[in-house]
């Protein structure tokens, strides 16, 4: 049994291949795809929309065709602007939602290109440049208490 939103899962999980930890790495690169283009892949949504009065088993079986058989993010017009305005990322991604997991980017692969495209892209800001929080640090010493008596205890 299947298990998570359509759109999430891996090629591999539609296909019910081996459980792989590489199927977190392609839900990873289908949030990253929406945080940079705004939405879906233009696709999921047309041919497969999450709609209420589906037939849903009907429908995922459907995704789960497409998904195995015919996605191929390269194809997406979203990806192909994101080619032009920022190709790491889109390559990033593109290596992400490779079909095959044993293509697919793996776990700290990913993570070493993210940082290093967020460090070419100036979104990386390493801790030493972070500007002075107007707040103390957690390990500041907490202020003396105030032991001059008040009114009531006079």
């Amino acid at each position: 049994h299947r298990a998570g939103t359509r759109w999430y899962m891996a090629p591999e999980v539609w296909s019910k291949g081996p459980d792989m930890s590489k199927s977190d790495i392609w839900s990873a690169g289908i949030v990253l795809y929406q945080l940079f283009v705004g939405t879906l892949p233009k696709e999921f949504e047309q041919r497969f929309p999450m709609d209420d009065e589906a037939d849903v088993d009907y429908a995922n079986e459907e995704f789960g065709k497409y998904i195995v058989e015919e996605f191929d993010i390269t194809k997406d017009e979203g990806f192909q602007a994101l080619l032009h305005k920022e190709p790491l990322v889109a390559k990033l991604i593109s290596r992400m939602l490779t079909a095959s997991p044993f293509w697919r980017m793996g776990h700290s692969r990913s993570l070493r290109v993210a940082e290093a495209i967020a460090r070419e892209a100036s979104i990386f800001v390493p801790a030493q440049k972070v500007p002075d929080s107007p707040f103390p640090p957690a390990t500041a010493p907490l202020p003396k208490e105030d032991t001059t008596p008040s009114p009531k205890e006079s």
